[in-house]
């Protein structure tokens, strides 16, 4: 708990969150929605239509090799550039999106709670994403083999696609927590306001 405590008071600060987000939010749209040498819409074109496996909710040993062949010499080419930006997008994600998640547990979790580990969330869904990475790059570097522990690096993936999105779903019901908490309050104030309001009037005709 302390060290989940400690990473929140790193990353929940206002111009930490900035910071990160600023490097984060154009690195994700370069990386997914370009057609830089490095996104993943450029290997995907490469591969000629065929997504990565990085996107995959799972494969076969069968199905890598299909892709990498399907891919010819110049798609793995693009698949290893695209590979070498997914070394530095994990990295991102985990630091951009636990700022975030810092800051809210900050304020809508009580203090001590168990909550506050989910700090560690987006790091975990990077560490598999890094883990997914060495499959890939095995399978490349074998390839026409097929490299080995093919069923293990799939459930990484999948597992990866299962925690990443996990990650973002956790920022969106931590900020409906803050706003339905914030609503309470005021609630709660205009209940205050409203029962104190007729006894200033009974003091004020007392007088």
């Amino acid at each position: 708990m302390s060290a989940a405590l400690r990473l929140e008071g790193r990353l929940g600060r206002g111009w930490v969150v900035v910071v990160l987000l600023a490097v984060f939010v154009p690195f994700y749209v370069v990386y997914f929605r370009s057609d830089a040498a490095f996104s993943l819409a450029h290997a995907r074109a490469a591969c000629g239509g065929r997504s990565v496996l990085d996107t995959h909710w799972g494969y076969s040993a069968a199905t890598a090799q299909q892709y990498l062949a399907a891919c010819g010499a110049s798609g793995r080419h693009a698949v290893v550039a695209q590979q070498l930006a997914d070394l530095v997008y994990p990295l991102l994600y985990a630091l951009a999106l636990g700022s975030i998640v810092a800051v809210l547990l900050r304020a809508v979790a009580p203090a001590r709670s168990r909550w506050h580990l989910l700090v560690f969330l987006p790091f975990v869904a990077a560490a598999a994403d890094y883990v997914e990475n060495i499959g890939v790059w095995q399978r490349l570097i074998a390839y026409p083999s097929r490299g080995t522990a093919v069923p293990f690096f799939s459930a990484v993936t999948a597992s990866k696609q299962a925690l990443g999105f996990a990650g973002f779903a956790l920022v969106g019901a931590l900020l409906i927590a803050l706003i339905v908490r914030g609503a309470a309050r005021r609630s709660t104030e205009r209940g205050l306001t409203h029962a104190a309001y007729p006894v200033a009037i009974s003091k004020g005709t007392a007088q």
